[in-house]
């Protein structure tokens, strides 16, 4: 896969490696340990651009985003990078280095040259259905279908994310802006939480029921059904849920469930259609590990059965009685 993302807006590259491009090279003297900032990344959590002195890229994060921002809230910070650095796994975007700059803890992480999934839905919006399928076919790493790629695609998140529960770490964060693409073909897993505690994401349509609670901690369940839902705009080029407001959104979230999404892309098969609401399951218990959502990603992949079966009648008319 090409790199997509336009870092002509944000860097040059020349023999000697990536600089600041136009108006960003005036950031260049505020540095965040051994990085010289580059421009912001637009990825929320304070996340900017950082290049060291042997020119290696980097997205960095920090605690609270200014000096001072205080002792509990820094060590907490650290003790949750260095847990996340202690996951490896070839589907995470790997922690570069943790440190503490003039009293503010910082995370490098892996950046990543071919942009996000999130980069890739906008510029798949942007033409008709079948125009979309065949350029997300080709932007995708894999061969096969555009259904094949995007399945695989899941599959390589879902694998990361199980890494990340075995190591009892729920991600907090999954999003489209979250996977990402190396430039080589690869997909990768980043932007996890760092402060879990303090951070309350704002509602989207990849928030869990159970997270509308404000204080509701990330769980292993909520990242499941927060890969579903990306899964499922990836599949239908639709969100499972809109709103014109945060409320609104979050009533849809709490009281609705997503459309069927063979209904929005008819040339979805059954399959996909069962793996996408088997991890939107409204009941956490319900939904299928991060493991097993993997295997069923890949099956579907391959064209092999999946075992995740639609919900029974009865079991959608008990969950419409519970949510009146």
């Amino acid at each position: 896969m090409e790199a997509d993302l336009d870092l002509g807006s944000i860097l040059t590259k020349t023999p000697d490696g990536w600089h600041a491009a136009g108006a960003l090279a005036g950031v260049r003297g505020r540095t965040i340990g051994p990085y010289a900032v580059l421009g912001e990344l637009g990825l929320g959590a304070a996340c900017v651009l950082g290049r060291t002195p042997a020119g290696e890229l980097a997205a960095l994060r920090t605690s609270g985003g200014a000096p001072g921002a205080g002792e509990a809230r820094r060590d907490a910070f650290l003790r949750r990078a260095r847990a996340l650095a202690g996951v490896l796994h070839p589907g995470l975007a790997g922690v570069r280095s943790i440190g503490v700059d003039d009293g503010t803890a910082f995370l490098a992480e892996r950046f990543c040259t071919g942009g996000n999934l999130a980069d890739l839905l906008v510029l798949l919006r942007a033409h008709p259905l079948e125009e979309a399928r065949t350029l997300g076919r080709d932007r995708m790493p894999g061969s096969g279908s555009f259904e094949a790629r995007a399945a695989a695609l899941g599959a390589h998140a879902a694998g990361a994310l199980a890494a990340l529960h075995a190591a009892e770490l729920a991600h907090g964060r999954v999003r489209p802006a979250s996977i990402l693409f190396d430039g080589a073909g690869g997909v990768l897993l980043g932007g996890a939480e760092l402060e879990p505690e303090l951070h309350v994401p704002p509602v989207s349509a990849q928030t869990a029921p159970e997270r509308l609670h404000a204080g509701e901690p990330p769980s292993v369940e909520a990242d499941v059904y927060a890969l579903g839902a990306t899964l499922y705009e990836l599949f239908t080029f639709c969100p499972p849920y809109t709103g014109a407001s945060a409320g609104e959104l979050a009533r849809a979230v709490r009281e609705r469930d997503p459309c069927a999404p063979r209904r929005l892309q008819p040339f979805l098969s059954a399959a996909a259609e069962r793996v996408l609401l088997h991890a939107l399951e409204r009941e956490p218990r319900l939904r299928p590990t991060a493991g097993a959502l993997e295997r069923d990603l890949y099956a579907l992949a391959a064209g092999h059965p999946v075992a995740a079966r639609p919900r029974s009648r009865w079991r959608r008319a008990l969950a419409r009685l519970t949510r009146r």
